[in-house]
């Protein structure tokens, strides 16, 4: 009695577990299984009992069978195990019975469907894989923000500027950036900064012609106590060392003196600098960008600056290109400045489309920071809202535009009409030139509303 209830019990217990299991004799020949196993296999169990457990394999039922390892290696074996007529995966396990002379006489074998584990395994991975994206367009978003804050345009000439400078960005390579005066060389700098991985620590920006020759080599590179008379007591670290795992970027490198130079190249070469005094070597781990408004060729041909240095500052060069050259990127500079000092000084000055067509007809010998510093001259002086052609310096009224168009005034022609037909010329010029509307709004820092409004009404482009 007592042993028929056990026998009831385990068959109980084998029939309904979730997980599958098989009972095969030493010789790999099925003695039983239960019906989650026949679930999971797609199969009737009546059709394999007593057969070996290889004819599931011969079937094309499953991949391999784990109970013939077991029987091959004398121990347990687990696998994966892929269920070909279903489509599951199971992860086996096959244990080892043996009788008291060692022998395998039984393999007992559990099954378990991971095929939703492993699905969701696999859905994990694609949800990670999709956040990761999600971040780095995020991230790439918010540089691509930081970056158009810096160096405004969207010229091909500024395109290609800020394209090798995103692409050596990432890396530790020195940038060499040219460039008249006035043409942001610096914004640039501080953009490739922003695009590093560098981009959390310190950008020190370190210009050489203000510092006097004699207090080069000590403000570049510190000293120690008593290195000279009147230094501190204490000693001082220098510039090179502040700008410790960031970027150090050295404007008007030219101007660095020749004595100077060879410990540049040596931070360059060992990635060490010797404080002035000093005898003991300090690592510095910093990214160095260098800029100059000279010809650092002719510079080495006159002696004044180390052909060796000049090699190691030019690995890349970058070339910021003269206003005048790119004169496209006028309209998208005065709204970039125009909202800048609106909101500086607290006005909300507007530029007509005459004084923008006299901006882009001039040749801004000053560069981009003539051209800040003239728009927030209008913003201060300008009296009226809108900004006018009256409030232009005299030099720019003499271009051949501005001129023709003012000395029409007291023709038969008031200042309304004048303003008018200029903003049509340009509207329609910049039509022509981008094809639609959307484009010559941005090329005028405008919106298409705006565009589509003053092709036949308002004098004024507003902000």
């Amino acid at each position: 009695m007592y042993e028929e209830l056990i026998k009831e019990q385990f068959e109980a217990i084998f029939n309904s577990s979730f997980d599958g299991i098989w009972i095969c004799d030493g010789e790999g020949r099925v003695l039983r299984c239960n019906a989650a196993a026949e679930r999971m296999n797609g199969i009737n169990a009546d059709d394999y009992i007593g057969r070996k457990v290889n004819a599931l394999e011969d079937r094309g039922i499953i991949d391999r069978a784990v109970s013939l390892e077991v029987i091959r290696q004398q121990r347990q074996v687990s696998m994966m195990q892929r269920v070909l007529t279903t489509g599951k995966k199971l992860l086996v396990t096959g244990s080892p019975i043996f009788d008291a002379e060692g022998k395998v006489v039984l393999v007992v074998t559990n099954d378990r469907d991971i095929t939703e584990l492993d699905n969701l395994r696999h859905q994990l991975l694609d949800n990670e894989a999709r956040a990761q994206r999600f971040e780095s367009e995020l991230l790439k978003r918010d540089l691509e923000k930081l970056v158009a804050d810096e160096v405004v345009g969207n010229s091909p000439l500024i395109r290609n500027v800020m394209e090798a400078a995103t692409h050596v960005a990432p890396f530790k390579t020195t940038v060499l950036i040219t460039g008249q005066s006035g043409t942001g060389k610096g914004l640039l700098a501080h953009a490739v900064h922003n695009l590093s991985g560098r981009r959390d620590k310190t950008f020190t920006r370190i210009d050489c012609g203000a510092i006097p020759p004699p207090l080069f080599e000590s403000e570049l590179f510190g000293y120690e106590r008593g290195a000279f008379t009147g230094a501190k007591t204490s000693g001082k670290i220098g510039l090179f060392e502040m700008a410790q795992e960031g970027t150090l970027f050295l404007d008007e490198i030219a101007l660095v003196p020749l004595e100077v130079q060879h410990k540049l190249l040596r931070f360059l070469e060992k990635g060490d600098m010797i404080r002035v005094g000093g005898g003991e070597a300090i690592e510095v781990d910093a990214r160095l960008i260098t800029a100059t408004n000279v010809d650092l060729e002719a510079e080495v041909t006159a002696g004044r600056f180390r052909e060796d240095l000049y090699y190691r500052i030019n690995v890349v060069p970058l070339h910021m290109p003269p206003l005048k050259e790119r004169s496209e990127d006028i309209p998208l500079l005065v709204n970039h400045f125009l909202k800048r000092f609106n909101g500086k000084h607290g006005n909300s000055k507007e530029i007509s489309a005459p004084v923008l067509e006299a901006m882009m007809d001039y040749d801004w010998p000053g560069n981009v920071r003539e051209l800040e510093n003239l728009v927030e001259r209008l913003v201060v002086m300008s009296r009226d809202h809108a900004i006018e052609l009256v409030d232009l310096p005299g030099k720019m009224m003499q271009r051949g535009g501005t001129l023709d168009a003012a000395s029409q005034l007291g023709q038969g022609r008031d200042l309304k009409s004048a303003v008018r037909e200029f903003e049509q010329a340009l509207i329609a010029s910049a039509l022509k030139k981008f094809g639609t509307q959307a484009k010559a709004a941005e090329a005028l820092g405008v919106s298409q509303a705006t565009v589509a409004r003053k092709r036949s009404k308002r004098p004024v482009i507003q902000h």
